[in-house]
């Protein structure tokens, strides 16, 4: 029994941590989980797919039941606005209308609106428009005076073109209580004139009311809008706010053949249905948020969670002996880790496993070994990086560019030249000090660039001010870059690039600037002989060339800039043989800090 009870020691001891979790999660939750989110996701699809019918039939029958109502307000209103007798009525003259016969007519037409006016035909809010010299147009019942009515929002829209039947949102009626279908009464002898109107309200306590039988529950909403987009009424003008349809998102549920159509509004999941009703510019919307359909599933959902943290309190009590044990090792790990970093790198931990940890133990091992390894290393690239400055620094501080210098200083002596040879002793001091850059290995793109003008102001000079150059630097003088790089190749572009044509004359462009991809870009360009591929292949892969730039190559500037910004490739040249040459440098912006340098 102690023989089998230790060998389960040593199988759970040596068993791959990934696979002790495992067990146990395919013993206590994997099956649960799975049926349980099996469960919630069936559930909830069939809840919103019954919601959704549900939805459909309620929207199918307010629109069936809005075409209705404003199919027989277009007619009442056309038989009215057609009606031979209330033409003739309205087209009377005034000034030859006598009282008594006035009184007849308006008898007349209250019991011929009468028919129109009830319950049955849900008509209740018809007025007449008439002329307002009839008598009674004051009356203010069924009859009202147009002429008073000019001013209105609603005249406005339905007379100012040819005049048609037009649909008026709360906001151009009177107290914005009501929607109103307005159609001009025309002389049916004269048809361009018009003597009255025919208005018909629906109240918007009504459409509201209308509505709201769409919605399944109080998070939904349902609305009307005309097509330009102003707004005849609402289920709930509060959820508006949050749920009123953008034009596009309108564009979708129009364009969705009768179908409820998924999207997003504010990160979460809502359902829309739109179309317009019948024979009119309304437009009837649906909004149906997701989260509102599915309330009955959230007690399912929370019995779920409460289920779920029941079982993971059986996992900690049951695994609790797994975890003491392995981070009992792992805090092994944790102290030796300590002490290295407190400088002791004779560390070495010891295992008789060969789960995670063990492995993470011998990784410690092996990295320790490592890290002895890359400081001798590193400490070997220093030396390289320190020889490669001193060749740098070195092949500035050349005798043949100095003498030249003084030769020419000499010249100018003798021709009594004191303003060129100050400025030419002004560069050729600030050269000098800005190459030996206080002992500092690193210096800012500003100063390197003042050490290239420098330079090029004493070859110009010697050169007879045949050489030119354009500095467009944005906003990045304030970076480090290591010394003595860019001067090395306006060099080379001057001694074999611009001086080997013909007429010895030419221009260098050095730009520079911050790109997107977080990466400052400088670029040397001349308009020299240009390159082959062969050349370009050479120049880049040779760390000495002495035909191209002294005994300092482009290759020991690219591995400068590499070992100091911890890149594996900095320079890029494109070259054309008779057009010229650009060398591309690319490298991280790291601020320029002198003290720290």
């Amino acid at each position: 029994m102690k023989n089998c009870f230790n060998w389960i020691i040593r199988t759970l001891g040596n068993m791959k941590i990934k696979r002790k979790f495992l067990l146990l999660v395919a013993v206590l939750i994997i099956p649960f989980f799975l049926m349980s989110y099996f469960i919630y996701n069936n559930i909830t699809d069939k809840l919103i797919k019954s919601q959704l019918v549900l939805a459909n039939q309620g929207y199918s029958q307010v629109k069936s039941f809005l075409d209705y109502r404003f199919e027989q307000i277009f007619q009442v209103s056309g038989i009215i606005a057609m009606d031979s007798t209330l033409n003739e009525i309205l087209t009377k003259d005034p000034t030859s209308y006598p009282l008594h016969e006035q009184l007849k007519d308006q008898s007349i037409i209250k019991t011929y609106l009468g028919q129109f006016v009830g319950k049955n035909n849900n008509l209740d809010n018809l007025r007449l428009y008439v002329p307002g010299e009839f008598i009674y147009s004051s009356e203010e019942k069924l009859l009202y005076s147009l002429d008073n009515a000019k001013e209105t929002l609603w005249y406005k829209n339905t007379f100012q073109d040819w005049g048609w039947v037009t649909n008026n949102p709360p906001i151009y009626v009177e107290n914005n209580d009501a929607i109103s279908i307005v159609r001009p009464i025309r002389d049916l002898q004269h048809y361009k004139h018009f003597i009255g109107a025919v208005r018909i309200d629906i109240a918007v306590s009504e459409i509201q009311q209308i509505l709201s039988r769409i919605n399944i529950t109080q998070g939904c909403l349902s609305y009307i809008i005309l097509s330009n987009g102003e707004l005849i009424g609402s289920s709930s003008y509060d959820l508006m706010r949050s749920l009123q349809l953008d034009d596009q998102d309108l564009g979708k549920a129009l364009s969705s053949e009768g179908q409820f159509v998924k999207l997003n509004m504010n990160r979460e999941p809502i359902w829309i249905y739109a179309s317009y009703l019948d024979n009119t510019d309304f437009i009837l919307i649906s909004v149906l948020p997701e989260k509102e359909l599915v309330n009955d599933v959230r007690l399912i959902q929370f019995n779920y969670i409460l289920s779920l943290v029941f079982l993971l309190l059986l996992i900690i009590i049951f695994i609790l002996p797994s975890i003491t044990s392995f981070t009992r090792r792992i805090k092994q790990i944790v102290d030796n880790m300590k002490l290295v970093q407190e400088g002791n790198l004779n560390v070495k931990l010891d295992t008789h496993y060969h789960d995670e940890i063990g492995t993470l133990v011998h990784d410690f091992n092996f990295m320790i070994e490592r890290i002895n390894e890359l400081m001798q290393n590193q400490y070997m690239l220093g030396q390289e990086l320190k020889t490669a400055e001193l060749k740098a620094l070195q092949s500035q501080i050349n005798p043949h560019f100095l003498y030249n210098t003084l030769e020419m200083l000499g010249w100018m002596a003798y021709k009594h030249e004191p303003k060129e040879i100050q400025s030419m002793t002004n560069s050729l001091a600030q050269y000098y000090r800005l190459s030996l850059n206080h002992g500092d290995d690193i210096t800012s793109i500003s100063n390197e660039l003042k050490l290239v003008e420098s330079y090029l102001h004493i070859q110009s000079t010697r050169f007879r001010n045949d050489l030119s150059i354009l500095i467009d630097i944005k906003d990045i003088g304030d970076f480090a870059i290591p010394k003595i790089t860019l001067q090395p190749i306006v060099e080379n572009s001057i001694l074999h690039g611009i001086l080997e044509k013909d007429n010895k004359s030419g221009t260098i462009k050095i730009k520079g600037r911050l790109k997107k991809d977080n990466m400052i870009e400088l670029s040397i360009e001349d308009d020299g002989i240009g390159m082959d591929k062969a050349q370009i292949s050479k120049l880049m892969n040779t760390k000495r060339e002495p035909s191209n730039m002294g005994n300092y190559g482009l290759r020991n500037i690219e591995m400068r800039i590499c070992l100091y910004f911890n890149i594996e490739k900095a320079i890029r040249i494109i070259s054309k043989p008779g057009v010229g040459t650009k060398v591309l440098i690319n490298f991280p912006p790291k601020p320029y800090n002198l003290q720290a340098n």
